[in-house]
């Protein structure tokens, strides 16, 4: 799964695409399991697959600061 990341982003694929297929494998392992991928780049939250979050909480996090208190 890490070589089909790699190979993806190296490939020039958006970084969405090139990690969909390990966040899916990732919610497989149960019925419950939710996973996104966010990328901190100054000080602050950015979506890179977030798919399998409800819109609103996506919503919600991009752009948030990463700072005590917040969240």
């Amino acid at each position: 799964m890490q070589r089909q990341v790699v190979v993806s982003l190296g490939d020039g694929a958006p970084p969405s695409e090139a990690l969909s297929p390990l966040v899916r494998a990732i919610e497989a392992l149960a019925d419950d399991v939710v996973c996104s991928v966010l990328q901190l780049r100054e000080g602050r939250l950015w979506a890179l697959e977030v798919r399998g979050l409800a819109p609103e909480y996506a919503a919600a996090t991009e752009g948030i600061p990463v700072a005590d208190g917040v969240g």
